[in-house]
């Protein structure tokens, strides 16, 4: 069996290079790439989804740039924020709610 040593060689020097204990469940640094442009507006957003819980993406678009100053927010953008929170990107339909009031219950 043949061994490339140069690959042994940097395996073994870079083995412990690494400043967190093997094992460890800390996360990394970020390492490159765009930051998330969104990513202290959190609050912000969770509010407004709160408060208007059938506002369309357009309107939140809209609603945090004005709020931010940051024009280069995209309905992508705002998507990825609601999916990160865990939050309802639209209303429910109003037939599904027909069927979710008390008079409907009964029926089930």
């Amino acid at each position: 069996m043949l061994i490339n040593f140069l690959f042994l060689f940097r395996l073994l020097r870079n083995c412990g290079s690494d400043a967190r204990e093997i094992g460890s469940d800390e996360a990394l640094p970020h390492s490159g790439g765009r930051e998330r442009a969104l990513k202290d507006e959190k609050e912000l957003i969770r509010r407004k989804v709160a408060a208007q819980p059938d506002i369309t993406l357009l309107e939140l678009v809209e609603y945090v740039s004005r709020e931010t100053g940051k024009e280069a927010v995209s309905k992508q953008t705002i998507n990825v924020e609601l999916q990160r929170l865990k939050l309802p990107r639209k209303k429910v339909a109003s037939r599904f709610r027909e069927r979710n009031r008390a008079g409907f219950e009964d029926a089930r």
